[in-house]
């Protein structure tokens, strides 16, 4: 299972880690939301580290029978706690229409709810050493 060898590697922890930074810091997000199924610790613990906080439960299918899951959220308030210095974002700005996006959204004082197709691909560099 290839999931379970990025979890050990800590890839799942970078993945969510570079997105929270993109949505907050680049797109001004206000919370993030997230669910996971209560039996799959290993998410459930990703949640946790940048600092999400149970939000509740709802129930989903798995393998054709009822489960629960366990919703989460993490506010900005939250992120701005665990935040890291050590992840640069680049062409966010030139994304923005693709996302439906005015230019200028960056300013955290300007930042319109957004409407539209989101497609398009910012990057985010995490420098090695983290």
């Amino acid at each position: 299972m290839a999931g379970a060898g990025l979890a050990w590697a800590g890839v799942g922890r970078e993945l969510r880690t570079a997105v929270l930074h993109l949505a907050f810091a680049g797109l001004g997000a206000r919370e993030a939301e997230g669910d996971a199924f209560v039996e799959n610790h290993a998410s459930n613990k990703v949640s946790r580290v940048p600092g999400y906080e149970p939000n509740g439960t709802t129930w989903d299918t798995r393998h054709g029978e009822a489960a629960p899951i366990q919703r989460r959220r993490l506010t900005r308030d939250a992120w701005e706690r665990t935040r890291r210095d050590d992840i640069e974002l680049m062409g966010v700005q030139a994304c923005l229409p693709g996302l439906g996006l005015p230019q200028g959204w960056a300013s955290p004082d300007r930042r319109p709810r957004a409407e539209g197709p989101y497609v398009a691909a910012p990057r985010v560099r995490c420098r090695p050493g983290r």
